[in-house]
């Protein structure tokens, strides 16, 4: 496989252990970490979330994963869309309201969308199918898996928009899709397992290129994501993981432990961390500059996605249940929608814009779009709506 070389840079402190008490969480000014799902008995895995702060999760409803179905967490309520005794994993869910996942018997062989008329099938194939990314034009990145190969490892990369499917990649390896950004550019890993140790680069490509990123003392380089801007993350190493940011050919360690990053149109970075001291992995958060340890306690957090709010959700391992749940970081409900400080008349402009009145509970209808989004933050009281109770709340925050 063809490789090269690529300037390394080293910026700040990289030892993310100096920087705080590993048994403490930080959390950012302005956010607070909740709970979304709690279940006794089953994991809670996959979750997807967007700009709205809606979140596409996989849930086991019961012991086998034929038992899998997908839900959608929105402000508070959860949403049950899938009703089954097939497979339904690895939800994906973008800022113009699509939602997309694979179904199988066994193996995952089919990638359905989800309408309010009904479920859509948009891919099919023989081979074992993983959904990877998918950007606002609704162009999906997906892996194919063939059984094939060295450690029965083959498989390649595909982009799929408006019925139509391109594979990315030439066969003979493991590739396996990392992201895809509203630009069309695609961030993915090819492995080879034919040699021992396994090697593995990061590759971005574009229409007009498939480059290598990756340095060639970077053992074990995988799970790539990349932003708007272009920038890209992945981890590498055995035994010790480094995360990696790269930005127009210039690469820069992030951080001397951790694995699995997730990157913003923001630049913010979202990681797990393994601390030695208390033999966890804990969710870290790389935002402007200053590293957050945002979980702490017993159990194991893996973060599964970030928006460009900087909201992220975390996935909890319960270590002595065997069980799963999900928490999120989310911006505080203080009607400071703008984000400017203080409650001003900017922010009852957005009240104004937002006012929905009361709303029944049981008549809700779901529907992707049917989303306070950003209204809500003028959600004061979570209910779901936005109304006169909220009002009153926004007017004792009123700080001109």
């Amino acid at each position: 496989m063809p490789r090269f070389n690529l300037l390394i840079v080293l910026v700040g402190v990289v030892g993310l252990g100096c920087f705080w008490d590993a048994a403490h969480a930080q959390i950012p000014e302005g956010y607070e970490l909740i709970q979304i799902t709690f279940d006794p008995e089953y994991y809670d895995r996959f979750a997807s979330m967007n700009n709205c702060g809606q979140i596409a999760i996989c849930k086991k409803m019961g012991p086998s994963w034929n038992d899998a179905e997908i839900l959608v967490y929105d402000n508070g309520r959860t949403t049950r869309l899938t009703f089954n005794n097939i497979k339904d994993r690895v939800p994906l869910l973008n800022n113009s309201g699509m939602l997309v996942w694979c179904r199988g018997d066994g193996y995952d062989t089919q990638i359905l969308e989800w309408a309010p008329e009904g479920e859509q099938l948009i891919i099919e194939a023989p081979f074992t199918l993983m959904t990877e990314d998918l950007n606002d034009s609704g162009q999906l990145l997906w892996t194919e898996f063939y059984g094939t190969g060295c450690a029965i490892s083959d498989s390649d990369v595909f982009i799929y928009l408006d019925r139509d499917s391109v594979r990315l990649t030439d066969g003979g390896y493991s590739s396996q899709g990392g992201g895809i950004n509203n630009q069309g550019h695609v961030v993915y890993t090819r492995y080879d397992f034919c040699p021992y140790p396994w090697e593995s680069e990061i590759h971005f490509w574009t229409e007009s290129s498939d480059s290598v990123i990756s340095g060639t003392d970077q053992q074990y380089a995988q799970v790539p994501d990349i932003n708007n801007l272009d920038q890209i993350v992945w981890d590498s190493g055995g035994g010790v993981d480094y995360v990696w940011f790269w930005e127009n050919g210039k690469l820069t360690l992030l951080s001397d432990d951790g694995g699995v990053p997730r990157i913003n149109d923001r630049g913010d970075v979202v990681f797990w961390r393994w601390h030695d001291s208390l033999n966890q992995y804990h969710a870290h958060l790389w935002k402007a500059g200053i590293f957050y340890q945002l979980t702490s306690g017993s159990d194991w957090y893996y973060p599964q996605a970030i928006n460009d709010l900087g909201e992220v959700v975390i996935r909890a391992q319960i270590q002595s249940e065997q069980r799963g749940d999900f928490w999120l970081l989310r911006r505080t409900r203080n009607g400071d929608v703008d984000e400017n400080g203080r409650v001003d008349l900017l922010d009852y402009r957005e009240f104004a814009r937002c006012m929905t009145g009361p709303r029944d509970p049981a008549a809700f209808e779901f529907s992707l779009d049917n989303t306070l989004c950003d209204c809500r933050f003028v959600d004061l009281d979570e209910d779901d709506d936005v109304d006169l109770t909220d009002f009153s709340a926004l007017q004792t925050k009123y700080d001109p």
